[in-house]
């Protein structure tokens, strides 16, 4: 009998030694040394977490390319804004130059004072670009310039003004 009650004696002290521990993880919850709800249910496998860890760097390359994709994107707008820009000008300015060359293609074909005359009612730097293009074809033709010439026909302050400015 006395062993009966040992027996008693020892899952009695058992079972209140497991309450207590239970009673111990529940207070240590409460005063928050660790979380029952925040414990993983499920552990994942080696394999999965290798899996995972690609799937995330994969994401993040996907989002970098994607930005450089919208960087190059705009950056190729912007070129071919600038293009258009420039082929325009290019264009504009072969069409000012084709007007400049006809201009002074016609100021050789009529005499020197009625030339000077006009080019007077011009602007200053249509007339210094006129003068420079009939330099131009006087030495494609291997011929003397008329720009001196026109020159001794203006008033001296207008040529002078004009030589000054094309010699900047």
């Amino acid at each position: 009998m006395n062993k009966l009650s040992d027996q008693k004696k020892i899952l009695a002290l058992v079972i209140i030694v497991i309450f207590l521990g239970i009673a111990n993880l529940v207070w240590f919850n409460y005063l928050g040394f660790f979380n029952f709800y925040s414990l993983p249910k499920k552990s994942f496998s080696q394999e999965q977490d290798l899996a995972l860890v690609k799937k995330i760097k994969l994401e993040q390359e996907n989002k970098r390319l994607t930005k450089k994709l919208e960087s190059l994107t705009v950056q190729k707008k912007d070129l071919l804004e600038e293009e258009k820009k420039f082929l325009l000008g290019k264009k504009k300015a072969l069409s000012s130059k084709g007007k400049i060359r006809d201009l002074a293609n016609k100021i050789l074909a009529i005499p020197p004072k009625q030339a000077v005359e006009i080019m007077l009612s011009w602007d200053e730097e249509l007339i210094i670009n006129v003068i420079q293009e009939l330099d131009s074809l006087a030495l494609e033709e291997d011929q003397k310039s008329l720009s001196p010439h026109l020159f001794s026909l203006m008033p001296k302050k207008k040529a002078s003004r004009l030589l000054a400015k094309m010699v900047k």
